[in-house]
């Protein structure tokens, strides 16, 4: 159907379904799955007669409540992997190790976090640790006030979901900042002097991560 196609082209990824209740079953089962999955919510209206006003209000809070809902259970599912050492990371340091590793599914980032950190000024490598050169290629760093701020770049590249936390005592406790993993990255394997100097040539995107990890 029409919206089977649109959804394929990614112009949606979720939707709001405005018609009368009446209607609402016979429409639903109609819907192919991946459909009926990015719906998120509806409600009662005669779309011949509801004004946009009307439609924007029902529609915002709709979205409002699946937000505060998706956001709970994201918060939720993530401490649990944390704390089960499994596929979810809390702190600033663990976050943006996993962050710069491309581990990162899902983002919270907390109202309250007042992180630090510092960036090197050629191969972009973030560390919470205050040192004045990279620990990956030696560059010298420059120090990052606002942490969260500075992750954006790497959030919007990525499509990292992202959901802001405010006033959870919970959230505080792990620093207010954490993340759910897609996978948490294997063993890293040595690899020659040789093949590290190639992949940098070749514009590997952090290349003294490589010569870190290279036999000597």
């Amino acid at each position: 159907g029409l919206l089977q196609e649109l959804q394929e082209k990614s112009l949606f990824e979720k939707w709001i379904l405005a018609c009368q209740d009446a209607h609402r079953p016979t429409f639903e089962s109609q819907l192919h799955p991946y459909v009926s999955q990015a719906l998120i919510g509806h409600f009662n209206a005669d779309v011949g007669h509801v004004s946009a006003d009307e439609i924007r209000t029902h529609a915002q809070q709709i979205l409002d409540r699946w937000q505060d809902e998706r956001r709970q259970d994201m918060m939720s599912q993530t401490l649990s992997q944390a704390r089960s050492n499994a596929r979810g990371v809390t702190g600033l340091r663990r976050v943006l190790r996993s962050l710069e590793w491309g581990e990162v599914q899902t983002l919270l980032v907390g109202e309250n976090l007042q992180g630090h950190a510092v960036e090197c000024t050629r191969c972009g490598h973030i560390d919470a640790h205050l040192v004045s050169f990279c620990p990956i290629c030696g560059h010298a760093t420059q120090e990052i006030v606002d942490v969260g701020e500075a992750i954006l770049p790497w959030v919007v590249r990525r499509d990292i979901e992202t959901f802001y936390v405010k006033d959870d005592p919970e959230f505080d406790k792990v620093g207010n900042i954490a993340a759910l993993l897609r996978f948490r990255s294997e063993k890293v394997q040595p690899i020659s002097m040789s093949a590290a100097d190639d992949l940098e040539k070749a514009g590997a995107e952090y290349p003294g991560r490589l010569r870190r990890y290279a036999r000597r």
